[in-house]
């Protein structure tokens, strides 16, 4: 059954599914699989079994790509490791606006208090059969230095029993070698002059 959801959103990358694709250096890794020559444009087709859009599970969410020079900051879960490499972020509350909700969720997955937001890079839309996603996209930046790599636990979790333990580090924006598990095409947008 074909449905169309209409968004606010003018053209985003459609994502297809979650499956596993070749990565750099003929490596694989589990990534969202975004078609950027089919963008969703007001209105988006999504393939459900569902007999209704109110069985679907929709959820905003914020991205934090937090870089410290020409490095972002990535993280794995070691109770997770099927997730990859992956950027701070999560849900957006009831009634909290994005750039709030940024700042929280850096703050609760990593332990950085001293954030501040550069730019809006954009917003991504996922889609499966049975939930969507709305991912809004930060470039933060550090205003005081932080540790190479550490290890922070996430003590509330609106989808998992906490504690959930999250492995920090420093990856090169420029380096082939890595891709995060959702929002890696956003990187490119990085490394852009801010237009203000």
């Amino acid at each position: 059954m074909v449905r169309f959801i209409f968004l606010n959103l003018v053209t985003l990358p459609y994502c297809k599914d979650d499956r596993q694709v070749s990565g750099h250096n003929g490596k694989t890794s589990l990534l969202n699989d975004f078609d950027a020559a089919s963008p969703v444009s007001i209105a988006a087709p999504l393939t459900t079994t569902s007999p209704t859009m109110t069985s679907l599970s929709f959820k905003r969410k914020v991205l934090a790509y937090i870089t410290n020079g020409d490095r972002l900051l990535v993280f794995r879960q070691p109770d997770y490791p099927s997730w990859g490499t992956q950027v701070p972020g999560g849900s957006v509350e009831a009634g909290e606006n994005y750039d709030t909700a940024v700042i929280r969720e850096v703050f609760e997955e990593t332990g950085l208090a001293d954030v501040q937001l550069v730019a809006y890079l954009g917003s991504l839309f996922t889609a499966r059969p049975d939930h969507m996603r709305e991912l809004h996209c930060y470039h933060l930046a550090l205003t005081k230095p932080a540790p190479e790599t550490w290890r922070h636990y996430e003590m509330h979790s609106t989808s998992r029993v906490g504690p959930i333990a999250f492995e920090f580090f420093w990856v090169p924006m420029t380096s082939p070698d890595f891709r995060i598990y959702r929002g890696h095409e956003m990187i490119s947008r990085l490394q852009q002059p801010i237009l203000v």
